[in-house]
């Protein structure tokens, strides 16, 4: 499959045309007629990884290919990258007829989420890493049988892959029957239907120009058979939804251990049949693809054949003859901590943050984006970038001043789920947001979160839902024509740079009066009871008389602060914000909301503060 790769090279005219070579030839003689300094480190590598006579593993010059022309853009297409225009060619080879496959996870949440208290974050972790194994054994199965290299794989991350398969007479009646037998397979081992796997034929031209529709076709089936779980069950498998199933505390001591070993590992190794003396390998839904979370040290001794190597968050190959390719893996570099060890011993006082972060009008930009010429192209190369950000950006955010005080449990695809003590987590928020929208200043989408507040004791499948439900608020915002990239807190969705900002500014400004004790604990309890008393209709406090209340309530206040002018400022422009209800801090705010209501969020961050600060 050099081919493809040579005339890629050739038509970016980054290789000599005066110098004959052909794209059989070896890396040796590509070397010569390497015109450019791209072009020659590129070559350069293959042969590092490799020798100067023969090309490695399809996988291995492709992750070499990804390294040194990703940054680089087409001379053809400006707004394309080499190494995308490359995949273009390398996913649609061998045929002009596809069989469209799309792979999903179904009872993701409930599977992740069914855990106990003890060990919690290394079973959740353990849980959500084992779901990607889960879904690459799927895609290595389809790859095996149709002798495919990971080059005809589109995406495979969030729960969901997609990949093309030459078609010749027999490739559906052949994927049905693998289909069968890994649903059956995974059903058996899990007693629940984890994999969903549907796929349409298609022709080249329709997914180079049309890839939005064949994916919308499969949505369908996707949700057809979420409704038909056991389609193609026998009734004597099903009778396995009337036994006992294993104990909780066997399966999960598993992904417990699974989580703990992931942070530490290098690299994994991926074989078909089990490493003779080792026990520690893993063999998702029992498909008979295993997989060894090792150290580089480690790797030499796995020399079977069929056996590939997966780089975790690094892109530097070591010389081997076994297919490499690089994932990055979200979460790995740091210890999985507990939940009291993140908000420290006294953890009935402190709170945790458990956030959930997902990406606005994603379906939307996709369809824009299959649709017209060059449609593959433009979304294999979206599906890499919101990847990247989402594992390997935001792994290195993560491990710059994070990774002691949040852990990551899920990031991949195009969402998040982190937990970790909750001033951390809230600020680690803030920034991820601001680095998405500097990553895709190009794509009308957002990023919306929403996060929930609870003791390290709390049950985590309730805190989950909890977050999920402040998310689905945050997706809801909707004010004059701007809707959705907020973040809710407290059951208030706000935008980030507008209402979250000012609120986290005034927040702070309250906790700190109050540890210098210049400000009484009793006006947030004051603000928050005002609030509870409320109710609001638009922009007005109903009833209105509760205004005058307050002020008189609150001026009372000030003369216990006449010692420290910035409390009693402070007191007195919240005074003003809530009989005008249009300002906060003195500033007008164009807002969905009543000053009140964003005052008490602020006074409810600042409670927590202060409760966290002193505890």
């Amino acid at each position: 499959m050099t081919e493809h790769l040579f005339h890629t090279l050739q038509e970016e005219h980054l290789l000599d045309a005066k110098i004959p070579v052909n794209a059989g030839d070896a890396p040796a003689r590509w070397l010569a007629a390497a015109d450019k300094l791209v072009a020659k480190a590129l070559i350069e590598a293959v042969v590092a990884v490799g020798s100067r006579d023969t090309w490695p593993p399809v996988d291995t010059w492709m992750t070499l290919a990804e390294k040194h022309l990703s940054p680089l853009r087409s001379v053809i297409n400006p707004s394309q990258t080499v190494y995308d225009r490359l995949r273009g060619r390398m996913l649609l080879a061998g045929s002009d007829e596809f069989l469209v496959v799309k792979g999903s996870l179904s009872g993701i949440q409930r599977f992740i989420y069914n855990v106990r208290s003890a060990g919690a974050l290394k079973n959740l972790r353990g849980r959500s890493f084992y779901l990607n194994l889960l879904l690459d054994a799927v895609v290595e199965r389809l790859l095996s049988e149709f002798g495919l290299t990971r080059a005809a794989v589109l995406y495979n991350s969030g729960g969901t892959c997609c990949l093309f398969i030459p078609c010749s007479a027999e490739t559906e009646a052949r994927f049905e029957a693998l289909a069968n037998e890994i649903r059956q397979q995974v059903f058996a081992c899990h007693g629940e239907q984890l994999v969903l796997l549907n796929a349409v034929r298609a022709t080249r031209q329709t997914i180079q120009k049309d890839l939005s529709s064949l994916l919308a076709e499969l949505q369908n089936r996707k949700n057809r058979d979420k409704y038909a779980p056991l389609r193609g069950f026998t009734v004597g498998q099903c009778r396995a939804l009337f036994s006992p199933q294993r104990p909780v505390e066997e399966s999960s001591a598993r992904y417990v251990e699974l989580g703990g070993r992931l942070p530490q590992a290098e690299c994994m190794t991926v074989c078909r049949t089990p490493q003779s003396g080792r026990t520690d390998g893993v063999e998702p839904g029992g498909l008979g693809v295993c997989y060894y979370l090792l150290r580089r040290s480690e790797v030499a001794g796995f020399t079977a054949e069929g056996t590939s190597l997966v780089l975790f968050n690094s892109d530097e190959l070591p010389r081997v003859t076994m297919p490499v390719r690089c994932e990055f893996v979200a979460g790995c570099g740091a210890r999985v901590q507990s939940f009291e060890e993140l908000i420290g011993a006294d953890s009935v006082l402190k709170r945790l943050g458990i956030l959930r972060m997902d990406v606005d009008n994603l379906g939307r930009m996709f369809r824009e984006l299959g649709r017209g010429t060059d449609a593959l192209l433009r979304y294999a190369a979206m599906s890499r970038r919101l990847d990247l950000f989402f594992k390997r950006d935001l792994n290195a955010l993560w491990l710059d001043g994070f990774s002691r005080s949040t852990v990551i449990i899920y990031s991949g695809g195009d969402d998040l789920f982190i937990a970790g003590e909750w001033t951390r987590t809230l600020q680690l928020a803030r920034v991820i947001h601001d680095r998405f929208e500097a990553a895709f200043p190009d794509a009308e989408v957002g990023l919306s979160g929403g996060m929930s507040l609870v003791t390290a004791k709390y049950p985590i499948i309730r805190a989950a839902e909890l977050s999920a439900e402040e998310e689905s608020l945050a997706k809801s915002f909707d004010y004059r024509g701007e809707t959705k990239n907020a973040l809710s807190l407290f059951g208030v969705p706000m935008r980030w740079a507008v209402e979250y900002d000012a609120v986290r500014r005034i927040g702070e400004g309250m906790a700190a009066l109050i540890e210098q004790q210049a400000l009484d604990k009793s006006f947030l309890s004051r603000l928050l009871r005002y609030y509870g008393n409320a109710r609001f209709e638009g922009k007005r406090i109903v009833p209105p008389r509760l205004v005058w209340l307050i002020d008189y309530d609150l001026s009372r206040l000030i003369g216990r602060s006449r010692n420290n002018p910035t409390a009693a400022r402070l007191i007195r422009q919240c005074i003003a914000d809530i009989t005008t209800g249009t300002t906060l801090d003195g500033r007008a705010m164009d807002s969905p909301y009543h000053s009140l209501q964003l005052l008490s969020v602020a006074a409810r961050l600042a409670e927590l503060k202060s409760r966290t600060n002193n505890a």
